[in-house]
């Protein structure tokens, strides 16, 4: 029986570093956003609102030209 490494959800960048040096697997908001349209849970135009959403945010910061690409 093989056990899965566990994902850890972070978006904050110091938490990130700290997980990829312990060899963690992290994915953050957009990573998510991208994984479920690409699994189709989400449809592009639902992916695009969310991602607007985000940008517009001011208790979530990710950048808008990252949010853009």
């Amino acid at each position: 029986m093989t056990v899965e490494q566990p994902l850890l959800l972070l978006d904050d960048e110091l938490a990130r570093i700290e997980a990829r040096r312990r060899n963690l697997k992290v994915k953050g908001t957009l990573g998510c956003i991208v994984q479920a349209v690409q699994q189709g849970h989400l449809s592009v135009d639902e992916a695009d609102a969310l991602l607007h959403e985000i940008a517009d945010r001011t208790d979530i910061w990710i950048s808008g030209s990252l949010c853009q690409q």
